[in-house]
């Protein structure tokens, strides 16, 4: 548990330097469902976003105002019908998710030699067995 909570914390660590978290996780939560579902290949319309999330539709408003002004977003008009608006990660938003895999990537390895370390040579090469085996049950 120590070494699962520890990298938690560091992934926390990473998040809060590189994505919008002041104050709530309204701002942290738009940008993630935008970039979810623009990975996808999906984009969202701002009705959309409302839906997804379970905040108010002012509160997210808000926060998207917020988002679109400091460049974490981008919302584009549709083409075909003028009442929907399209939101698209910003470059703000897509150098934070680079990084942050980077970052998340770099942990990953720290983590498992921190673990590794602390294990003796043969819990490393021993198979594991079962919790609970088959022949164990009476």
């Amino acid at each position: 548990m120590t070494a699962s909570a520890h990298f938690t914390y560091r992934l926390r660590e990473a998040c809060s330097g590189l994505f919008p978290v002041e104050g709530s996780n309204l701002a942290l939560d738009i940008c993630l469902a935008v970039g979810h579902y623009h990975f996808l290949g999906k984009t969202l319309t701002m009705k959309q976003l409302v839906y997804e999330l379970p905040y108010s539709e002012a509160g997210i408003q808000y926060n998207l105002r917020q988002l679109r002004d400091e460049k974490w977003l981008e919302v584009e008009p549709s083409e075909s019908d003028k009442r929907v608006r399209y939101l698209v990660p910003g470059q703000r938003l897509v150098e934070a998710f680079d990084q942050f895999m980077a970052e998340t990537e770099a942990l990953l390895v720290s983590q498992r030699s921190d673990v590794e370390d602390t294990l003796d040579d043969d819990e490393l090469t021993e198979p594991r067995t079962a919790f609970f085996s088959p022949t164990s049950r009476n």
